[in-house]
């Protein structure tokens, strides 16, 4: 038989086992077309990668169980590259220290961890030996723990809240009436877009500046013109303001830096026979585009629009 097939059969199996919870290796044999010295194989293999099974005896019948609470264990396995993945998300979230998410992410993995089979949690650990990962520096987000929590919450019920929030500049938080929709992270920062009921708009509120939420009891319908990231501008984060067209030429180094990324959705690139690269794209003028710009200095000419030549 061929390995693959074998492999289906195993797998037709252990789901056999986990619906039955115990099952007869003759039955079973019928059922999938082999030897009862197949099945006996089988299960064996099925224990050696961590399946709790034990054998028990009903007169002349061989009967094989699985351990009670098995089912509420994660029955999964991981390829190298879901669980490199696995791992690599919980590390980037570690920079958002102190909020839920960290918390979250660790918890997540260590009971994934504690699920799996110890030859699976054996390779997961040592894949974790062999991957870095960088992310934005590291901010400390446990004052903002309890609202952030509130807001989760009234999303996930989908319940109005009531916030103070400042805006950028201001000295005094003002009062919104907000039907929160969904978060938003951009590398180390928290967006809550939601429906502003004094504005009749929607807007976009960063968690630093949220001052305090109040829950409400009061249930919204959720609006479907307000879909996960409306306003993401790619690296440039969340923006809500009138889109522009944005042109410019880079030259020298930063042609090469700019050809090699994505860093907005709409980007084009034209490529010039001198070797600059020409960049379109169609963007509010978010401090962060203002700044990505700056950050090229002579390498990069502002073609369009003339506000971003000014910034």
């Amino acid at each position: 038989m061929a390995r693959g097939d074998s492999a289906a059969r195993q797998i037709r199996l252990f789901l056999m086992v986990l619906d039955r919870r115990d099952i007869d290796v003759r039955a079973a044999a019928d059922e999938l077309g082999c030897t009862e010295r197949t099945v006996y194989r089988d299960l064996e293999s099925l224990e050696r990668v961590g399946v709790p099974l034990y054998q028990v005896k009903q007169g002349r019948t061989q009967r094989w169980k699985l351990v009670d609470g098995y089912s509420r264990n994660l029955n999964v396995s991981f390829t190298v590259q879901e669980a490199m993945a696995l791992i690599a998300g919980e590390r980037l979230l570690s920079a958002i220290q102190g909020s839920v998410f960290d918390h979250a992410a660790r918890n997540a993995v260590a009971k994934v961890k504690h699920a799996l089979a110890p030859e699976l949690r054996q390779r997961v650990e040592h894949l974790a030996q062999v991957l870095t990962t960088t992310s934005a520096p590291p901010r400390k987000l446990a004052r903002h723990r309890e609202r952030l929590d509130t807001i989760i919450e009234a999303i996930e019920r989908s319940v109005v809240v009531d916030l103070k929030y400042r805006k950028l500049d201001a000295t005094q938080a003002q009062p919104y009436t907000v039907e929160p929709h969904h978060l938003h992270l951009q590398g180390t920062s928290v967006y809550v877009v939601g429906w502003a009921r004094e504005r009749k708009a929607v807007r976009i509120f960063l968690l630093d500046r949220i001052d305090a939420v109040t829950l409400r009891t009061e249930p919204f319908k959720r609006r479907p013109e307000i879909q996960p990231g409306l306003f993401a501008q790619g690296s440039f984060g969340l923006w809500d303001a009138a889109i522009e067209h944005v042109r410019l030429r880079f030259t020298g180094s930063a042609a090469t830096i700019v050809s090699e990324q994505e860093f907005h959705p709409s980007q084009t690139l034209e490529r010039l026979p001198d070797g600059s690269v020409i960049v379109d794209l169609r963007a509010p003028l978010s401090p962060s585009l203002k700044q990505w710009v700056r950050g090229f200095g002579k390498r990069v000419e502002v073609l369009s629009p003339a506000a971003l030549k000014d910034a």
